[in-house]
């Protein structure tokens, strides 16, 4: 078997303009069911945010890996701070393999309008494949280009012009590298490998008029290496939910209350409550978390007042940083 190769497509585009890079993969033969990589475009060209600030990326639909995620490197980044863009390909209920040669996702970038003609570099790093059991597999990646051409020009011919053949474009710029991957570093293997054990690392409890804020909160979990449980993603339609998160609550490794400025949660309820408390009673973390506006509310049920609070409106830390601390009980540096 040869190794795995992420390879990054090319494209074309005037300053201005913007451009769709497609991203496949080249399985070398072996097992894949998730794949991870960063792409970082040469300056003078950047990928799209969305109005919610995360990338404008989108995975191929017939992949049915409904997990995927994209966010903007480093962590905690926002404008010209962000230098690339992760992308994590996988699903937690279809460990079908990805077949060779198929398109992964599209990224959309935009050329910066005052950026000269020229080619473009899309480098690639950070990447890595994964078995539906979890096992990390080595990974080549091969960079992208966008080539930056002048804007068009319109011209009325006359009738005496002469049809001019156009110059061969220059080659669009390909490199292949091996990237090195420590499996314990490896995003992708590590979600797969949870996904394949059904291990999730938090549990999550919120107000419905929360939800995309909480969702949005997951999918940064997500990037970070830690599995949540979130209901859309969990509960199967048809199912009692109560039973379904019996199966799985004994397991759960800590629980986030989130509070939003629309009050408390369904987590009021009698059956939710129990949940809670079980997690104190084997001693693990119960993280109440405020979304917001959100002010510490006084109906909280007494073993949740006492407990340290991560506020999303902090600017004293990294809110994300410090729920992740609160869920793996390693601090963020």
């Amino acid at each position: 078997m040869g190794e795995a190769i992420i390879a990054v497509g090319c494209g074309e585009a005037a300053p201005g303009q913007e451009v769709p890079i497609a991203v496949f993969l080249h399985t070398g033969g072996r097992p894949i069911a998730g794949v991870q990589v960063d792409l970082a475009p040469d300056r003078g060209v950047y990928v799209n945010a969305r109005p919610n600030g995360r990338p404008d990326g989108n995975v191929n639909p017939e992949l049915r890996k409904e997990s995927t995620a994209f966010a903007f490197q480093p962590a905690g980044c926002s404008g010209v701070e962000c230098t690339s863009v992760r992308a994590i390909v996988l699903s937690m209920s279809n460990l079908d393999l990805i077949p060779d040669g198929a398109e992964l996702f599209t990224i959309t970038l935009t050329v910066d309008p005052a950026t000269p003609p020229g080619v473009y570099r899309i480098r690639a790093s950070n990447a890595a494949a994964a078995s539906p059991e979890g096992s990390a597999l080595p990974t080549i990646v091969e960079d992208g280009s966008i080539e930056v051409v002048p804007p068009p020009i319109e011209v009325v011919p006359s009738p005496d012009d002469k049809p001019i053949s156009a110059p061969e474009p220059e080659p669009r710029v390909r490199s292949l590298r091996l990237v090195h991957i420590d499996s314990a570093l490896s995003v992708v293997s590590s979600l797969m490998g949870k996904r394949q054990r059904r291990e999730f690392d938090v549990f999550l409890s919120y107000n419905r008029e929360d939800r995309e804020l909480v969702r949005d909160i997951a999918m940064k979990l997500k990037d970070r290496g830690v599995w949540p449980w979130f209901d859309q993603w969990e509960l199967q339609p048809g199912r009692p939910w109560q039973r379904a998160l019996e199966e799985q609550i004994a397991s759960i490794k800590s629980a986030a209350v989130f509070v939003g400025s629309s009050g408390v949660g369904p987590w009021q309820s009698m059956e939710i409550e129990s949940h809670l408390r079980e997690f104190v009673e084997r001693d693990a973390p119960v993280i109440p978390v405020l979304l917001g506006e959100a002010r510490k509310p006084h109906l909280l049920p007494l073993f949740l007042k006492n407990m340290t609070w991560v506020d999303f409106s902090s600017d004293e830390y990294d809110p994300i940083d410090h729920l992740l601390w609160g869920i793996t009980g390693e601090r963020v540096e």
